[in-house]
């Protein structure tokens, strides 16, 4: 996992794709002293909701 790049997605204002193997999910946070993130499985993105 790029820490750096977790961070700016979490941080970001605009939703970001993000699958780990192949499945959607939400970053909830990013521990960057331990490499990890927490997620959450969602759905697909539609545009507009």
């Amino acid at each position: 996992m790029n820490v750096e790049r977790a961070i700016e997605i979490l941080s970001s204002d605009q939703e970001i794709a993000v699958h780990f193997h192949g499945i959607p999910v939400w970053i909830e946070s990013v521990v960057a002293t331990s490499n990890m993130a927490v997620v959450s499985e969602r759905g697909p993105i539609v545009k507009g909701s």
